[in-house]
C-alpha cells in the first residue's frame, strides 16, 4: 500500500495488474485484453459525499418518500433512523481523521 497527504486529505491506495487475461463475454461490449489493472483507493476527500447523501437521506425522510415501499418488504422504520445515524458517525470519523492531519 502507498499513501500521501495532499492538503490535508489522506490518500491511500493499492494498484495491481493481473496478467492473466480477463474472461470476456461473447458478444459483450467489453474488448478483450490481455491485462487487467485495478485500483483500490481510500480518501478523506469522500466526506463531502457522504454529507451530501446524508442531507439528501434526511430530506427524503423527512417526507417519508419511499419509507412505505421498505415497510412493505419487512423493514422496520428505527432502521431508518439507525442508517442515519451509522452515517453521520462515518462523516465524523473522516472529519477526525482529517483533523489529526494537520
Amino acid at each position: 500500500p502507498c499513501g500521501y497527504c495532499f492538503f490535508g486529505l489522506i490518500f491511500d491506495y493499492k494498484v495491481g495488474i493481473n496478467y492473466q487475461p480477463p474472461s470476456c463475454v461473447p458478444g459483450g461490449d467489453l474488448a478483450k485484453v490481455q491485462r487487467a489493472v485495478t485500483m483500490l483507493s481510500n480518501s478523506t476527500a469522500i466526506k463531502e459525499a457522504w454529507e451530501r447523501l446524508l442531507h439528501k437521506y434526511i430530506k427524503m425522510f423527512k417526507k417519508r418518500a419511499f419509507v412505505h415501499h421498505y415497510v412493505g418488504e419487512g423493514m422496520e422504520e428505527g432502521e431508518f433512523v439507525d442508517a442515519k445515524e451509522n452515517l453521520a458517525a462515518l462523516i465524523l470519523d473522516y472529519k477526525e481523521v482529517e483533523v489529526d492531519t494537520y
